[in-house]
């Protein structure tokens, strides 16, 4: 990527596509007349070998790609290249990187909201959050911060939401309300009428799953998107969600989606991965989604570690929502020293790992210089607040 431009790096299957790798520096520059182009499919194993003109000192050469692949293109022994070739369903769509739940000193985090968005920006994502416990109103001071910034980080409206006397922690993810501001007497008589409907198992309190589900359709009114959080997170030497529980709330599917991987512990990450594909193969498809529920953005706490590239069509909240909605996204874990893992369907995963070796570093080097400007719009405003102990 340093050396070498290849466009395009994404074409459509069952087309014929013009492929040119320009050199960008003189010391690379294709100096043979002629060179051997050998085009390799890695899942057909398809594949063929032209010879190419090298003109300018760039070569040019068409490709066709008979199905969704990753195709290698190597050039004798000077380098070896990588493309992808994408259904129509699929190509055409962005990939926006981003994180669904994060947290500021406005509850338990360290730094102020707007510092959190900025230092979201500055490690390459594309949109993300401020979700709060209990409060909505941190991730409106996010907002606000950038207002009259131009950036193109999308920055939404968010809260951790938190159902009276009930262990499960729930993402209200750009509703245009806070959930956790209807809470009182009404709530109670509601979840009360839900909880008389409901046909439970044993070992799940029609009370406690009753609430949540009313979480989850408030939050569908408000028109967010609603995370069931870190079932498997370890706390008071228990899980946080019964397995009674959790197998009964995946069965009815409330929320949108599911948080595969998040920022707390790496077992409780493995179990539930684990947990994702003993559901699939019983034939229980839920949208999954990577978050850091990072509580402090400098260094270690796990931001940046866990994440989640949704496939989309556009920019807005919508446009995430159907992405998310429709399995169109991969959960991403990144641990510090290690490779890449991401997780959901076969084809995005493996399209989120094309993007992370050859897209998302270069994308990620222009977020963080404009993480820089965002940084110093807010470096001198002392409506954001210092840092916390908390």
């Amino acid at each position: 990527m340093m050396l070498f431009e290849i466009t395009p790096k994404i074409f459509p299957a069952r087309a014929e596509t013009r492929i040119k790798i320009s050199p960008l520096y003189e010391h690379v520059r294709f100096t043979k007349s002629v060179y051997n182009v050998e085009i390799i499919g890695m899942e057909a194993h398809d594949g063929s070998s032209v010879s190419v003109d090298a003109r300018n000192g760039a070569l040019s050469f068409t490709i066709f790609g008979a199905r969704e692949q990753e195709y290698r293109i190597r050039i004798e022994d000077a380098a070896a290249f990588s493309v992808y070739c994408l259904d129509d369903d699929l190509f055409g769509r962005i990939p926006l990187k981003g994180d669904f739940h994060i947290h500021s000193n406005r509850s338990d985090g360290r730094e102020p909201p707007a510092f959190v968005a900025a230092a979201s920006r500055k490690i390459g994502m594309d949109f993300m959050a401020i979700t709060d416990h209990h409060r909505y109103a941190p991730s409106l001071e996010a907002i606000d911060a950038f207002r009259d910034f131009k950036t193109d980080l999308l920055i939404f409206p968010g809260e951790e939401v938190h159902p009276p006397n009930n262990p499960v922690h729930i993402i209200n993810f750009g509703g245009n309300r806070s959930v956790n501001g209807m809470f009182g007497e009404r709530y109670e008589a509601e979840v009360g009428k839900i909880a008389e409907t409901l046909a439970v198992p044993d070992g799940v309190d029609s009370v406690i799953y009753a609430g949540c589900e009313w979480c989850f359709e408030k939050i569908r009114q408000c028109g967010g998107i609603s995370l069931l959080c870190h079932p498997y997170w370890i706390t008071g030497d228990r899980y946080n969600v019964a397995s009674a529980f959790l197998d009964y709330m995946m069965l009815r599917k409330p929320f949108t989606a599911f948080e595969l991987l998040g920022g707390h512990e790496a077992e409780s990450n493995n179990i539930q991965t684990a947990y994702y594909g003993e559901k699939r193969s019983e034939g229980l498809l839920v949208p999954v989604v990577g978050v850091s529920d990072a509580h402090s953005v400098m260094g270690g706490d796990y931001f940046g570690w866990t994440y989640t590239i949704v496939f989309v069509n556009g920019r807005s909240l919508e446009d995430i929502k159907e992405g998310v909605e429709r399995g169109f996204s991969a959960a991403v874990e990144s641990l510090p020293g290690e490779n890449h893992r991401a997780y959901g369907k076969l084809r995005f995963v493996k399209y989120a790992l094309f993007l992370l070796r050859e897209y998302f570093p270069a994308h990620d080097a222009r977020c963080a210089k404009e993480a820089e400007a965002m940084f110093e719009h807010i470096r001198t405003d002392e409506k954001q607040g210092g840092f916390t102990n908390a």
